[in-house]
């Protein structure tokens, strides 16, 4: 079952990212769209604890809770800001590169993680394919944009 889940929010992450794209790009209303966004998160989730989960809090899910709610708005702002000047696959792979890069940083400092010679290839060859998918810069994107999406 976990195999489904895990496939279900992939699409639905994907869904979500092509959306703030359209929205950067079209320049529509992103408190509107962030909050519809929300919306569907929320009737989302509200489905499926009542059909399948169980409601389990702590003082760390709280926690948690509030630092991911408090961020999450932050970060999908920038986002918006960023796609405006950079291409999506510029922004998303070096989303990925920096978020992947901070959780290797904190789990070998924070959670004293040992980490392998294999995983540190591993961990190289992922870089390289993230670098595999950024497209081709066209003659139009200037360097000025570029530095205002970063």
């Amino acid at each position: 079952m976990w195999l489904v889940y895990a496939l279900l929010a992939a699409i639905l992450v994907g869904i979500f990212s092509f959306t703030t794209k359209i929205v950067a790009e079209k320049n529509y209303d992103k408190d509107l769209s962030l909050f519809y966004l929300y919306l569907c998160s929320f009737i989302l989730s509200i489905i499926y604890f009542i059909f399948f989960g169980e409601l389990k809090y702590s003082l760390g899910t709280f926690v948690a809770a509030l630092v991911t709610g408090i961020l999450y708005p932050i970060n999908l702002k920038t986002r918006f800001v960023s796609l405006k000047y950079i291409s999506s696959s510029t922004y998303f792979i070096n989303y990925r590169i920096f978020s992947s890069s901070l959780l290797l940083v904190l789990g070998i400092y924070l959670f004293s993680e040992s980490v392998t010679y294999f995983q540190v290839v591993g961990i190289i060859i992922g870089f390289f394919i993230f670098y595999l998918l950024l497209e081709k810069k066209e003659k139009k994107e200037k360097i000025v944009d570029f530095k205002k999406g970063i």
